[in-house]
């Protein structure tokens, strides 16, 4: 396993083959969605089995608000812990900021993973890209 984290657009054609596989081609969201433009201003993890690309998620500031987002796993490598892996590189790299708190907008059916990682639920069911999702949020801790 290799995990590299960046920021920019460096290695973002391996983080684009992983969210196409799960989010354009599995769950069906279309690529203007998916494909945001926000990828350039943003930290990636990407994680490597084998020199392929299985994992991946971001970190993005937006109106001085972080959010963790695109974090996605190819279905084969699901179950693995390599999203709790893809996410402590992101909460990591959070902390090295100085961010006090992240946001996320968890799909439904992923909401106690997130728990399980110290997201607590707010607000409201509400629909992105045509799948249910609930916002939540962490508070980090310095180290």
């Amino acid at each position: 396993m290799n995990i590299c984290v960046f920021k920019g657009l460096k290695l973002i054609e391996d983080a684009y083959k992983v969210r196409t596989l799960v989010f354009i081609k599995e769950q069906k969201v279309s690529k203007e969605i998916e494909m945001d433009g926000l990828d350039k201003d943003s930290y990636h993890v990407i994680i490597y089995e084998n020199n392929l690309p299985i994992a991946t998620g971001r970190l993005l500031k937006k109106d001085n608000i972080y959010s963790i987002g695109r974090v996605a796993v190819i279905k084969e490598y699901r179950h693995k812990n390599y999203g709790k892996i893809v996410m402590d590189e992101l909460i990591k790299k959070a902390k090295d900021l100085g961010v006090k708190e992240v946001f996320i907008h968890s799909q439904l059916h992923a909401k106690k993973f997130y728990e399980k990682l110290g997201f607590m639920p707010f607000g409201k069911v509400f629909k992105e890209a045509n799948i249910k999702h609930i916002s939540m949020k962490k508070r980090l801790n310095s180290y």
